[in-house]
């Protein structure tokens, strides 16, 4: 899951949050 942090912190936060955004 860190690489794809690395690529987009957008899709940490999501990882962290499950679409809370929604």
């Amino acid at each position: 899951m860190a690489e794809v942090a690395f690529d987009r912190p957008g899709i940490a936060l999501q990882r962290l949050l499950p679409l809370r955004r929604v």
